[in-house]
């Protein structure tokens, strides 16, 4: 059976000696993993070269046993800003690890879809926010897939408890916690459903790093299996 979708890249892996998996996530079918046989062949659905985290294409997907197969593809938006932009490029890998730890459902998902491609399309043109922009994207992600803090009052003085996904005025029993100033940051970024003009209150290098390990381990307590991304290294050396 043939099916028509659109597809962005999340990660890839070795198959065999020429051969890619390839994790993408798609309007139709959700999160699927595509197998390039002979990956580098000029006559391979997708060129090598190509094959990039947040790289979108449309496609005809076919289904063979634990796989899936593309064919006629062709691309929906070259990313050229993200590929050139080291910047961008970094930030690309990032979302990506991210998306790739938390989208697994391989059903119709056409909101999250629309999201997906929406944030791919802002990193590409956007000329502002490069400190703060994956942090947006995490807190979005979470509402989309719905454990989401939200926001909160915005008074200096509430915590953000980060394994119930809830602020409170004083700091849980608990380990798992934001204090007053990085929870301010992160209520003021989730009132956001576009990308925000300016930087939270309070930003600063240490706050920006310390704002992203804090949705990291919110990530972990709220999604099964979810790791520290990888990027995340070379991310924060920029």
């Amino acid at each position: 059976m043939l099916n028509k979708a659109t597809f962005v890249v999340l990660r890839k892996y070795p198959f065999g000696d020429n051969g890619l998996v390839v994790h993408v996530f798609s309007d139709t079918f959700g999160r699927v993993p595509l197998l390039l046989k002979n990956a580098r062949s000029r006559k391979a659905p997708l060129p090598y070269g190509t094959i990039r985290p947040l790289y979108m294409f449309e496609g005809v997907l076919t289904r063979s046993g634990d796989f899936c197969h593309v064919r006629e593809a062709r691309p929906l938006k070259l990313l050229d800003n993200i590929m050139s932009d080291p910047r961008k490029t970094a930030i690309a890998f990032f979302i990506a690890d991210v998306w790739s730890g938390c989208l697994r459902e391989q059903d119709e998902q056409k909101g999250v879809f629309a999201f997906i491609k929406s944030t791919v399309e802002t990193l590409e043109e956007m000329a502002h926010g490069w400190s703060f922009f994956h942090h947006w994207v995490m807190l979005q992600t979470a509402q989309h897939l719905g454990f989401s803090p939200g926001v909160g009052s915005f008074k200096t003085e509430f915590y953000l408890d980060l394994l119930h996904g809830e602020y409170t005025l004083s700091p849980p029993a608990h380990p798992y916690t934001a204090g007053p100033e990085d929870a301010q940051c992160i209520s003021w970024l989730s009132q956001f459903s576009s990308l925000p003009p300016t930087a939270p209150p309070n930003w600063s290098i240490g706050r920006k790093r310390e704002v992203l390990r804090l949705l990291i381990d919110f990530f972990r307590l709220h999604v099964d299996g979810f790791k520290t991304p990888g990027s995340l290294e070379v991310l924060n050396q920029l």
